[in-house]
């Protein structure tokens, strides 16, 4: 049970929105409070700051953690997944689109899952990009890693291209897409903020999928303003619900917009496991 985002907007600041769920199966109640404010690049601070609170079934709080690495834990795995079972199984060359923490979390997910050999960056500050490089090129010492010009010269040769930004304007377009490849899109999660361009959105290669109908059609930009069909949650191809084989003629894009019961889901097991610790 999962509504959709309870937003606030923050004038000339941000938003600051909530995710609560609850998982019946398991008496899992929780709620994840999250604050979106892009101007912290600005301040070396993140740009999302997040808390979760897990309650048990009478209401009572039992733990309140920080958000952050499990959000940005959870949002890369959930990308590497849904690329796994979308992409070309031989994808080697990944493209980032944005250096915040997505970007690291999610080459890192992307690494486990795939045999990368090459990661290109573009960041709209060089110096973010130029960092994460950095980062990157001693984490995976596997992978040629560069810092990219243009988003063009990012993607034009990537089996895998994420999107981590807080953009709320298109950054990538089709002919930054070769055919064959997969799109992430993890940024542009209200319905004025773009990643994606027309053009791209609603080219007769793509094929959309989404964590969640709902949340497409009611919370991201990209599909609320070109209308474009969600071809599949992606939980629907994971259980054989909707059958997708990977096609080099095709161009796929996962739309991430993150579940409240990703979140909550998560936030139990680190708690279960402190809880573990502790009796040990």
């Amino acid at each position: 049970v999962q509504p959709l985002r309870s937003l606030v907007s923050l004038p000339e600041f941000g938003r600051f929105f909530t995710m609560p769920a609850f998982i019946p199966s398991q008496n899992i109640l929780g709620v994840k409070n999250v604050a979106s404010i892009p101007s912290n690049v600005n301040h070396d601070l993140p740009t999302h700051l997040a808390t979760i609170q897990l309650y048990n079934v009478r209401g009572q709080l039992i733990c309140d953690m920080d958000g952050e690495d499990i959000t940005g834990i959870r949002t890369a795995v959930t990308s590497a997944v849904a690329t796994a079972t979308l992409a070309n199984p031989d994808s080697r060359r990944l493209a980032l689109v944005g250096a915040g923490v997505q970007a690291l979390t999610h080459a890192r997910a992307l690494a486990a899952a795939f045999p990368l050999s090459h990661i290109t960056i573009w960041n709209r500050t060089a110096l973010r990009a130029e960092s994460l490089v950095g980062v990157l090129r001693e984490e995976l010492p596997q992978c040629t890693v560069e810092h990219c010009q243009t988003v063009h010269d990012t993607c034009k040769n990537a089996d895998i291209i994420c999107t981590v930004t807080s953009s709320r304007s298109p950054v990538l377009s089709l002919g930054d897409v070769k055919d064959g490849a997969h799109v992430n899109v993890v940024g542009g999660t209200s319905p004025s903020a773009r990643e994606v361009a027309d053009d791209l959105m609603l080219s007769e290669k793509l094929r959309v999928f989404a964590d969640s109908y709902d949340s497409a059609y009611k919370e991201a930009g990209d599909i609320m303003q070109t209308k474009v069909e969600v071809y599949s949650e992606i939980g629907e191809v994971f259980a054989g619900k909707k059958d997708y084989t990977w096609s080099p003629s095709n161009v796929t894009l996962f739309k991430n917009s993150g579940l409240g019961c990703q979140d909550v889901v998560c936030a139990n097991l680190v708690y279960r496991k402190y809880i573990e610790n502790q009796s040990c």
